[in-house]
C-alpha cells in the first residue's frame, strides 16, 4: 500500500489549490483501500483455516460464494 499512501502525500499537496477534486480522490482512495484491507484480512482468514477443512469440488465454490454473499448482506443489515 505505499503506493497509495505516496499518492495520498502527493495529493495532499494541491489541497489548497484543488481541495474539491482532491478531497473527492482522497476519499475515493481510502474507501477502496479499506475494501482491500477487508480482501487481505479475509484471505489470511481463509489461510489460516485451510487446514482443518478439505478443498471444495469446483462445482460448489459458486454455491458457497452466494450463501457467503447472502450472509455477509444478514450481517450489514443487523448492524444498522
Amino acid at each position: 500500500m505505499e503506493r497509495l499512501d505516496n499518492l495520498l502525500l502527493k495529493l495532499n499537496e494541491h489541497i489548497e489549490t484543488h481541495p474539491n477534486l482532491i478531497n473527492m480522490w482522497i476519499n475515493y482512495i481510502k474507501i477502496k483501500k479499506s475494501k482491500v484491507d477487508t480482501i487481505l484480512e479475509q484471505g489470511e482468514k481463509m489461510l489460516d483455516n485451510i487446514k482443518d477443512i478439505n478443498d471444495f469440488p469446483l462445482e460448489s465454490i459458486p454455491f458457497i460464494l452466494v450463501l457467503l454473499s447472502g450472509q455477509h448482506n444478514m450481517e450489514q443489515i443487523n448492524n444498522t
